[in-house]
């Protein structure tokens, strides 16, 4: 019995021991099989294009180009993106990368027609020419990436003139040729790209063909949302066709020869989240309710000396409105007390303008401001105190409570830029302005002032690097607060 049960026994761990190998040998098969029949995104024939595009143009040593390995899947390289239904390439990024010789339209970079979006930004893109020169020209291979939504080339000090083949990229939505040396028609350029919505030309030579740029974008390109084309010599008029661009929020044209007027048509575009016209050789009235612009954040009209204008009332609702600029220009009468309804205002420079009347109360309600610059304008009367109690408090309780804080005060406490140089403002310096948490600069010289405060209920800010109050009338002895 005690023979039999020892057979039966390992006889029953035989088989047991059969089971597990089979079940184990089906398992691997089954796992191999899973394994193998997983999506293998990439294709093979834009590997190739890929591997020889890194061997011809790429340096070894740059990070991206680490992952370039041909036994590796090519949409789990860096800067590939594959679409994940067909495993095509369709998103190339080499930004920052040194890319070398493709100058010519036989580059494999432009055998990928698949790709919707390319950014080879911020590179010298540079090859030899037969007598050993640097050369970089826009080769016109560019437009056999018939696909593409997308193409950054900023930074690339390409040189010559934009290729007419480019306005075959009838698809682009994006299109960046920003900071290169190259020149271009813009009327040409565009004709075709009736989908684009962001175009940034900054520092392009548009000086010639350039008349009619303001009905060639309004006419090519209905839905451009950014526009941007600052230092790139195109000259005026500004024409009312411009405002056609329903969709525009950001418009820079600095750093041009306009020599234009401003149309009155540019109040109705509603949409304007930034605009910049420093430096344009402005002239005439600005439309005042630009201002107004329900949406608009930053302005800035500065370095326009022949610019004529005025502060419009500001709205009761909640402004956008961030950043204003007008150093420089020609605008004139005083700041309405309605500024003090812009609660999101964070930077106001109206320096040299010709501003008069008193700086109204209501600045101490721009609590979101971090630089004011008022100098050199025609200011009179004395300075408002920038800093109130709340909560009703009363000045025997700030004398009494030497703490400064935003529990029981509000006002301009972040503030770190104060110039009120060179207007005709008089009497005892506020207080307030010596004491504002923040405050780092502060300059107050060229103006009537009789008297520093003799004493001030806190402490000096502790940040005040720079105080400057020359060139007034003050009389009387330092106070010993200064000290501090």
């Amino acid at each position: 019995m005690m023979g039999f049960g020892s057979h039966s026994h390992v006889e029953c761990l035989l088989i047991l021991l059969t089971h597990i190998v089979l079940f184990s040998s089906s398992s691997s098969s089954s796992s191999l099989s899973s394994y193998a029949s997983l999506p293998h995104l990439c294709h093979d024939d834009q590997k190739s294009i890929l591997l020889q595009f890194m061997e011809e143009s790429l340096s070894d040593y740059d990070s991206k180009i680490a992952s370039w390995k041909p036994d590796t899947d090519c949409c789990s390289w860096a800067g590939i993106k594959c679409d994940n239904a067909t495993g095509h390439v369709i998103g190339l990024d080499l930004s920052n990368c040194d890319i070398h010789g493709i100058n010519n339209s036989k580059s494999s970079l432009f055998k990928l027609h698949t790709l919707q979006s390319l950014d080879l930004s911020d590179q010298s893109l540079f090859s030899s020419d037969n007598d050993g020169e640097k050369v970089s020209i826009i080769p016109n291979g560019f437009a056999q990436l018939s696909s593409l939504t997308y193409l950054n080339l900023s930074g690339t000090y390409f040189h010559g003139k934009v290729p007419l083949q480019m306005s075959r990229l009838t698809k682009l939505e994006y299109l960046d040729l920003s900071f290169t040396a190259v020149s271009l028609s813009l009327e040409r350029l565009i004709k075709n790209m009736s989908s684009l919505r962001v175009l940034y030309l900054d520092g392009v030579d548009m000086s010639t063909h350039n008349s009619n740029w303001c009905d060639a974008l309004s006419s090519a390109v209905p839905n451009l949302v950014k526009l941007s084309l600052s230092d790139c010599a195109i000259s005026g008029p500004i024409h009312s066709s411009l405002s056609n661009l329903h969709l525009l929020s950001e418009i820079d044209l600095s750093g041009n020869p306009l020599s234009s007027q401003l149309p009155q048509s540019l109040v109705n575009m509603s949409s304007l989240v930034t605009i910049n016209l420093q430096d344009c050789q402005l002239h005439g009235e600005f439309p005042a309710n630009v201002f107004r612009l329900p949406r608009l954040q930053e302005i800035d009209l500065s370095q326009n000396p022949a610019l004529r204008g005025s502060l419009p009332e500001f709205p009761h609702h909640n402004s956008a409105l961030r950043n204003m600029k007008i150093r420089s220009s020609n605008f004139h009468g005083s700041v309405p007390s309605s500024i003090g309804n812009l609660s999101q205002l964070q930077i106001l420079d109206l320096s040299s303008n010709n501003f008069s009347g008193k700086i109204p109360d209501s600045i101490v309600n721009l609590t979101a401001l971090t630089y004011l610059d008022l100098s050199s304008n025609n200011f009179s009367g004395s300075i408002p105190s920038l800093i109130l109690p709340t909560n009703n408090i009363t000045r025997k309780f700030e004398l009494e409570h030497p703490s400064l804080s935003p529990d029981n005060t509000t006002g301009l406490l972040c503030l770190t830029w104060l110039d009120f140089s060179e207007n005709s403002l008089e009497g005892i310096i506020n207080y307030s302005l010596f004491i504002l948490p923040s405050l780092k600069f502060l300059y107050l010289q060229m103006n009537a002032f009789q008297a520093l405060p003799a004493q001030v209920p806190y402490k000096p800010s502790p940040f005040l690097s720079e105080m400057l109050v020359s060139d007034s009338i003050l009389q009387g002895h330092i106070p010993g607060w200064i000290a501090q």
